[in-house]
C-alpha cells in the first residue's frame, strides 16, 4: 500500500478555497488536474514499516493558451499583481 501525501502552504490552501482560478495571460478559466510524483520510501504515520510515497501536486490548466499553472505559481503571480 502507498502513503498518500498533499502539502500546501497557508497561502496556497486560501488561494485554494477562496480565489476564481483564472488565466493570468488571457483571463480563461482554468481547469483543475493532480500530478502524481514517486518520492521514495518514507515512514507512514504510527508505523515503523517504510512504504512507497507518492506526493500530488495540484495543477490549473488554460485550455485558450494551452499552459500549465502550478498553485504556487498562480499564488506568487496574484500577490505581484496586488503589490
Amino acid at each position: 500500500m502507498n502513503n498518500k501525501k498533499m502539502t500546501w502552504t497557508p497561502e496556497e490552501f486560501r488561494f485554494k478555497l477562496f480565489n476564481k482560478k483564472v488565466c493570468p495571460l488571457c483571463s480563461g478559466k482554468l481547469k483543475h488536474h493532480i500530478k502524481k510524483v514517486y518520492v521514495g520510501k518514507e515512514r507512514g504515520p504510527n508505523s515503523t514499516l517504510l512504504r512507497d510515497t507518492d506526493q500530488y501536486f495540484d495543477w490549473y490548466y488554460c485550455e485558450n493558451c494551452s499552459r500549465d499553472y502550478s498553485i504556487s505559481d498562480l499564488v506568487k503571480l496574484k500577490m505581484e499583481y496586488e503589490k
